[in-house]
């Protein structure tokens, strides 16, 4: 749906429409200045498919050996004052509106009921997630720069820069799931047709995840192996 394009475009109309020379201003020195640089690349590379792994071991690792108090309130401040969290629910509930009708386990429900319940039983491990996440990023930066970042987040500038990336987020979203339904109800079509491999699911997905979409048995994996019957492929949600 582009939301990529949608969220900058959405992002950059907020500002101009909430704009402040007090706190714009205030937010550059802050992002300029050095915790700021040093925050952002941390945050940068901490979601590099590169460092996959060394995130993965960092997370098992803080699970048998938590963090200590001071770095860990902190970190739950920042968490907490920041759009991470609430911008991914919004990305996953978007998804889930867009898979709804190939979704199996979904069929007979309420689009709206499902969102609903979703929205309060997602909070909790998406939150968890970006904790992990965000103590692996800061993971090499001292708790006195945190707590420097922490104080940013939680002043007028701060809220000012957050609320609006939480709204043009938002917003982005939304736009882009209007062209995810005009392809969504392309693709149904397709489907309830009985096109043996419609066309726009060779655009959309690889072949295995092409017959999961068209709710088909994916042809590259077997029926059976020396263990017996395999079972059917996991819910999408």
């Amino acid at each position: 749906g582009d939301s990529e394009n949608h969220i900058r475009t959405n992002f950059k109309r907020i500002l101009r429409k909430r704009f402040s020379q007090e706190h714009a201003e205030a937010s550059i020195d802050w992002f300029n200045s050095r915790a700021g640089l040093k925050i952002l690349k941390a945050e940068s590379e901490a979601i590099s498919p590169e460092n996959e792994k060394e995130r993965e071991k960092f997370v098992k690792g803080i699970m048998k050996t938590p963090p200590n108090e001071s770095r860990l309130l902190v970190v739950e401040r920042i968490e907490a004052r920041g759009a991470l969290s609430s911008n991914i629910k919004s990305l996953y509930l978007a998804y889930v509106d867009s898979m709804f009708p190939f979704n199996n386990l979904l069929q007979g429900r309420r689009l709206v009921k499902v969102v609903r319940m979703l929205k309060e039983e997602v909070v909790e491990p998406i939150r968890e997630q970006v904790l992990h996440q965000k103590l692996f990023a800061y993971r090499n930066i001292d708790v006195k720069e945190l707590k420097k970042y922490a104080d940013y987040l939680e002043s007028s500038a701060g809220q000012w820069f957050v609320l609006s990336a939480l709204q043009g987020f938002d917003q982005g979203i939304k736009k882009a799931l209007i062209d995810v339904h005009k392809v969504q109800r392309e693709l149904l079509i397709e489907v309830d047709e009985g096109v043996p491999e419609p066309s726009l699911l060779r655009e959309l997905a690889p072949p295995g995840q092409r017959y999961l979409l068209a709710q088909l048995r994916d042809p590259f994996k077997p029926l059976f192996t020396d263990q017996g019957p395999v079972a059917d492929p996991k819910p999408l949600i």
